[in-house]
């Protein structure tokens, strides 16, 4: 992980710009069955500096949803490479954090090959059960020393304020280098469920299952200025 986290510091002092094509789904279920069903075809920009941007070029959803109900999309996607990632308003450490090794603790749980070259299986967890940290697995390929696969959630120690009673929600993410040195997120899986509920007045989990997938990268274009003088969000 030592190695993980000084390599991507490396590659990532020259990535400044990428875009990529975006399919998004999101489907929302209660205790007895899926009560809507969401999707978006988008591009998705990231400037180092400036940001993220997202052209909406479709969407569609079940008949029970407008148009403007519709939150399907792409938007900041969640990059659990990040340093800092932020989930449901709160700043979470990432797992290759310059200070990572110093506030999460790395156990070797096994290894296996993939294309005749090892991957390491990771398990993850803070040194402090009162810091709002990860808890999970990662899977580290060796010699590129580079994140693979994880599979995190926030730990016990992340209390979301009322009206959320429980939020239980797992992250999963994959990532690929397509020949390139830079190490980027294929998609983002969220699954999981929500529990709102006010005294007195409690309303049933909202069960989620959201799946983003980025594919046809372009790494470090010139984006137009233009994009960043609009909202976060174009339609």
């Amino acid at each position: 992980m030592r190695e993980v986290i000084r390599r991507k510091k490396q590659w990532r002092a020259t990535l400044n710009t990428y875009q990529a094509d975006a399919y998004t789904r999101v489907v929302l279920e209660n205790d007895t069955s899926i009560t809507s069903i969401m999707e978006s075809i988008s591009i998705s920009y990231w400037s180092r500096d400036k940001g993220t941007r997202e052209i909406i070029k479709s969407r569609r959803q079940t008949s029970n949803l407008s148009a403007d109900e519709n939150f399907a999309s792409v938007g900041a996607i969640t990059n659990l490479y990040d340093d800092n990632i932020e989930i449901a308003g709160f700043k979470l450490m990432g797992i290759t954090h310059p200070d990572a090794l110093d506030h999460y603790q790395f156990h070797l749980e096994g290894q296996r090959q993939r294309d005749d070259q090892v991957v390491y299986d990771i398990s993850v967890e803070p040194r402090s059960k009162l810091q709002p940290m990860f808890v999970g697995k990662i899977a580290v390929l060796d010699q590129a020393f580079a994140l693979l696969e994880v599979d995190l959630k926030p730990n016990e120690a992340v209390l979301f304020p009322p009206p959320i009673e429980n939020f239980d929600l797992d992250y999963q993410q994959q990532f690929n280098n397509f020949g390139t040195e830079y190490w980027i997120p294929i998609d983002l899986r969220v699954n999981g469920s929500i529990k709102v509920g006010f005294t007195g007045l409690h309303f049933p989990s909202i069960i989620i299952r959201w799946i983003s997938r980025l594919s046809d990268y372009q790494i470090n274009p010139v984006l137009p200025d233009s994009l960043f003088r609009e909202k976060e969000q174009l339609t």
